[in-house]
């Protein structure tokens, strides 16, 4: 019996001085702070701005953990069932949930102004009540696992499914089973009917528009078929375009060779600038290039576009000769349908003593779909219309976005 006794008091001791295993876990998580807007606390104001833990009832603060094993929890606290009383609830989430929810918060005014598109794509199916990176009431595109695409608005969600009202104003129960994916869509609703975003819209038919690529947004581009090139953005606010032509009979040394950084900044919802330079090699001897400032004004739907442009060259010696006068551009785009828009873009060579029709203007038609954009169009120039046809144009974009 003494044995018994003394064992006991043994194994009572050891679980004293090393705690239970829930303890034991706690002091091993590390808080993380999800944002600097909301601190390493989620409380209830905050809860209510950004929509979060929308099916969570008494809510009273969560706290975002990583345990030492890697694996991602918010632990929130609730209001219990008696007064006084609280509730603990942990709430699983991946890496990736965390990423698009920091992205959701610290770009929550542009997100929800239209103007912000997620850089972080959502690749696992949405966690019934707990998918917390999409908002309520905010357009999405729901994917169903038969393929199916519904836009519109969560209203509301339990365990089971989604209150979803499509932009025609359908009241539809989704079951979650079925849902693939939900993401913010890539579009805008005008006067009642869902408009698809163009796919080039950081571009007139050549010249840029003051709208810089988002981040991890790019596209492949080919202009008369032989200079193809592709174009990413890098952040929100730095793109890099690269290409090379394919001049049929022409080595790769004799081929052209460009590159065109730019830096551009969405100054308000209608209001966008850009700095940057297109800098293009010949034979691998001669450069030429172009330095432009450019801003864009207005919506997506009916915008004008302005710009100013610096010529230069550089010959064997490598000695850089800037144009003594600038070039000004002037652009539109103006949309026509969900799939067409017009685009004009005018080049007016300053100090050059040329007369208006000696001037290159031009105008296309751009068809788009989701991802692909083409333009098809004429360069004007009066004084060689006065000896036969315009000069055609012929470009296209395959933005590859997701």
């Amino acid at each position: 019996m003494r044995r018994k006794t003394v064992l006991l008091i043994m194994v009572c001791a050891a679980v004293v001085s090393s705690g239970t295993p829930v303890n034991s876990q706690e002091i091993r998580d590390e808080v993380i702070v999800l944002s600097d807007r909301v601190g390493q606390e989620i409380d209830l104001n905050e809860r209510t701005l950004y929509k979060l833990f929308p099916n969570i009832e008494g809510f009273k603060q969560a706290v975002l953990f990583v345990t030492s094993t890697g694996n991602y929890f918010f632990r929130i606290t609730c209001q219990g069932t008696t007064e006084g009383e609280e509730r603990i609830r942990h709430l699983d989430q991946t890496e990736n949930d965390i990423n698009r929810l920091r992205e959701y918060i610290d770009h929550f005014e542009e997100i929800k102004a239209g103007t912000y598109e997620f850089a972080l794509k959502h690749r696992e199916a949405p966690k019934a009540a707990e998918q917390i990176a999409t908002p309520l009431d905010s357009l999405v595109t729901v994917s169903l696992k038969d393929g199916s695409l519904l836009k519109g608005k969560i209203r509301g969600k339990d365990d089971q499914t989604l209150d979803f009202v499509t932009i025609g104003g359908l009241e539809i129960r989704v079951p979650i089973s079925q849902v693939e994916s939900v993401e913010l869509f890539k579009g805008r609703v005008v006067a009642g009917t869902f408009q698809r975003d163009d796919p080039n819209y950081s571009r007139l038919m050549f010249a840029p528009t003051g709208r810089p690529l988002r981040k991890g947004e790019g596209y492949f581009s080919d202009y008369y078929i032989l200079f193809p090139g592709f174009s990413y953005g890098i952040t929100n606010n730095f793109s890099l375009m690269a290409g090379v032509s394919v001049l049929p009979g022409l080595g790769l040394a004799d081929q052209v060779k460009y590159i065109a950084p730019r830096v551009g900044f969405n100054t308000s919802k209608n209001v966008s600038l850009s700095v940057g330079a297109l800098c293009a090699s010949f034979a691998d001897e001669y450069a030429a290039g172009i330095a432009f400032a450019v801003g864009t004004f207005g919506p997506l739907e009916n915008c004008f576009t302005s710009g100013l442009g610096l010529g230069y060259t550089s010959g064997e010696d490598g000695d850089f000769e800037f144009a003594k006068n600038p070039i000004i551009v002037l652009g539109y785009n103006k949309r026509l349908s969900n799939s067409m828009a017009l685009i004009s873009e005018n080049w007016f060579i300053t100090g050059e003593g040329l007369t208006l029709g000696q001037q290159p203007l031009s105008i296309s038609l751009r068809f788009f779909g989701d991802q692909l954009a083409a333009d098809v169009g004429f360069i004007i120039v009066g004084e060689v219309i006065k000896h036969g046809l315009p000069i055609p144009w012929l470009s296209f974009v395959y933005n590859f976005r997701k």
